[in-house]
């Protein structure tokens, strides 16, 4: 964040040194051709409304010149819409359209407010979405299934859980269902608006396509590198339903994982996580958020 509004002085930097950290990380975490890493990085630009058109075209061409995506949070409220018309004469897309960054490298987290024109643009152009189902709702009326079924690459995201997300993405797929039901077909009395497992497969193979990346297609191939993740059946609630299928799609939570393997490494083992010390992690975390509720008290 190098400019505009909405930041306190404390988290703004040159546009020089918000440019330069974005290079560093790419370059401390990057792509493998081979498929060797796990964990890379992409670049990250918080909001048109808090970086000057400089640094959002110069971290799109080092972004470009890296080969990874640039991430951005995108119409995600109606103070950024009008930020956009009263200092560019333009909405957020049209504004970045204009600027030559709206393209595949763009990562629009949110798009909430995006409008008819605004997800015929991210189609043609291929730009990436992320849909926060648990937190989206309460901003508007997000296009998600548009934009699944007008084929832009499109991924559910939990948002976190700094404040009122959840990283159960079972739960963030049923949301997006319950939501888009709302949206796309309940207006016009059509009870199966949403298919059963389009919300799942927006969290699967969206959200491989919205890395933009041929290592992660959200299917089981050979040669290609996948997770794996084993659901239980077993508990009450799958009892009752006429196939795992539609468990599947209907009622499975986090807590029904039984296994999890990660490039043949089990990773999570009878629901226990195998890789690292998840008492230490949780005491942790219940000790910084203490600390934070004192500091903003």
């Amino acid at each position: 964040m190098d400019g505009g509004a909405r930041i306190p002085e404390s988290m703004r930097m040159s546009t020089d040194e918000a440019l330069q950290r974005n290079i560093d990380l790419v370059d401390a975490w990057p792509q493998d051709p081979t498929g060797g890493n796990r964990v890379t990085a992409c670049m990250s630009l918080r909001q048109i409304v808090t970086c000057t058109p400089e640094l959002v075209t110069n971290i799109h061409h080092a972004a470009q010149a890296r080969g990874v995506k640039v991430h951005t949070h995108l119409v995600e409220g109606t103070y950024e819409i009008d930020y956009a018309l009263e200092n560019f004469g333009r909405r957020p897309v049209e504004h970045l359209l204009e600027l030559g960054v709206f393209d595949h490298t763009l990562h629009g987290a949110h798009s909430v407010l995006a409008s008819v024109e605004d997800v015929d643009l991210y189609a043609q152009h291929q730009v990436s979405a992320a849909h926060c189902s648990k937190g989206n709702y309460a901003i508007g009326a997000a296009p998600a299934l548009k934009m699944w079924r007008r084929g832009v690459p499109i991924g559910l995201g939990t948002d976190g859980v700094a404040s009122a997300g959840t990283l159960d993405m079972f739960r963030i797929a049923m949301l997006a269902r319950v939501g888009q039901q709302y949206i796309e077909g309940t207006p016009v009395h059509n009870r199966n608006g949403v298919g059963l497992e389009e919300p799942l497969r927006m969290a699967v193979t969206g959200g491989a396509r919205a890395m933009a990346t041929d290592r992660y297609t959200g299917v089981l191939e050979a040669d290609k590198r996948a997770d794996v993740v084993l659901v239980g059946t077993d508990g009450p609630d799958a009892a009752g339903y006429s196939s795992a299928e539609a468990f599947l799609f209907e009622c499975a939570s986090g807590r029904d994982v039984k296994t999890v393997l990660v490039d043949g490494q089990i990773v999570v083992d009878d629901g226990q996580v195998t890789t690292m010390d998840t008492e230490e992690i949780r005491a942790k975390a219940q000790g910084r958020q203490q600390e934070l509720a004192v500091a903003i008290a």
